[in-house]
């Protein structure tokens, strides 16, 4: 996790100029009802329509072959920022002699990923049934006296 968050920044001030995307730590809350949907893409552009989320990687994937919890990691970020597109970037490590990782490419690869409604619709439905069993816990423990 270090090698990834070390090499974060890199990875986005590696991706292509014309998404004109700048690295980003803030915590991004939604808005009204929704104000607990919270994200951190790795990258925003200027008007927020475009995000990006990078990862670094022991192994190489294809571009339409991203791993599922990370395509929806991305389509969770879509929905609390309201971007329609993610520049969804990896970059390969090695280990290296004395045991400490390394980049195994020059430069990340990259695709774009499109906002998929469907996957967010899933996606807040189970977030939204996780928060109200939540509060529902905390009630009742609350009514019990178990607080």
């Amino acid at each position: 996790m270090k090698f990834g968050r070390d090499y974060e920044e890199w990875i986005v001030n590696g991706l292509p100029a014309e998404y004109k995307i700048a690295p980003n730590d803030w915590l991004i809350c939604g808005v009204g009802s929704e104000r607990w949907h919270l994200a951190t893409p790795d990258g925003l552009n200027a008007d927020w329509s475009i995000i990006a989320e990078v990862k670094t990687t022991g192994k190489d994937w294809d571009a339409d072959k991203i791993p599922i919890q990370y395509r929806r990691q991305v389509q969770w970020q879509l929905h609390v920022t309201g971007a329609t597109k993610c520049v969804f970037a990896w970059l390969l490590r090695a280990e290296s002699d004395s045991g400490e990782f390394v980049p195994a490419w020059m430069e990340p690869k990259h695709t774009m990923i499109e906002r998929d409604e469907d996957m967010i619709a899933d996606l807040k439905e189970v977030a939204n049934r996780f928060i109200t069993d939540y509060n529902n816990y905390i009630e009742m423990r609350e009514l019990n006296g178990s607080l």
